[in-house]
């Protein structure tokens, strides 16, 4: 069984584990009428307007509820564009084909939708919601997703400064990366790591393979020569 299949299996196991997963069908349907089915079988169906229309009025009538919270994360994140088993999947095979994934941060525009404002919005508002699970709700599937999420935001940070879309930045480009998103950039990447550190998701997950990469990067970043943040992070992303 490969490391993707096991990620499969993580990502069902957490509060969504009601769900029957089809092969690579991660929001299989059912016939029960609760919500989180039918917000899920929205999700599957590509309409995470549906699912976050459903969800939130559920969450004003039952705040706090974890299935609701996590799925809406799916949800705001699928409205976004981002997939967190295809995220990662591609992380996972950009380690294995040496292509230098974890030394360049750009690596990942290729896999992460246009970096607009909407986008960047949705990403962390599927943070936030993640975030503010806790206890046993913020169980191995969660805090993977939280990670690939956080993941996800920083580099749509960066990926916004892209302006001619060639999925590299360069000096010109840089002038607009100012300390303050330097800084909010390398913090998400630092935060995406914590949540995965000493979480227990395992090798044989994929969890540590993404704790890996994430790490990674913040070491790269951190040791580059310059004083301030933006110095540090300009330096990563051209070398």
């Amino acid at each position: 069984m490969s490391w993707r299949t096991n990620i499969m299996a993580l990502l069902m196991a957490g509060v969504l584990s009601g769900l029957t997963a089809c092969g690579s069908n991660v929001y299989a349907p059912l016939q029960s009428q609760d919500p989180a089915d039918q917000a899920a079988r929205y999700l599957e169906d590509g309409k995470p307007q549906k699912a976050i229309d459903l969800l939130e009025k559920e969450l004003a009538d039952s705040p706090g509820e974890a299935r609701y919270t996590s799925i809406l994360a799916l949800a705001y994140a699928q409205r976004a564009g981002v997939a967190p088993i295809d995220f990662l999947d591609n992380m996972g095979s950009a380690q294995n084909s040496n292509t230098g994934l974890t030394n360049d941060i750009t690596a990942l525009f290729s896999v992460t939708p246009p970096a607009t404002s909407g986008a960047i919005a949705d990403v962390d508002y599927a943070v936030t919601l993640l975030a503010s699970l806790s206890g046993d709700d913020l169980n191995d599937a969660e805090k993977l997703k939280l990670s690939l999420f956080q993941m996800a935001s920083t580099v749509l940070k960066l990926k916004i400064l892209d302006t001619d879309g060639d999925g590299q930045l360069s000096a010109l480009e840089l002038l607009a990366l100012s300390d303050s998103i330097a800084d909010s950039i390398i913090a998400g990447l630092q935060n995406a790591a914590n949540a995965l550190g000493g979480g227990g998701s395992g090798a044989s997950t994929g969890g540590d393979v993404a704790a890996q990469l994430v790490s990674s990067m913040v070491s790269g970043i951190t040791s580059q020569a310059g004083v301030s943040s933006r110095d540090k992070l300009a330096g990563y992303v051209q070398q």
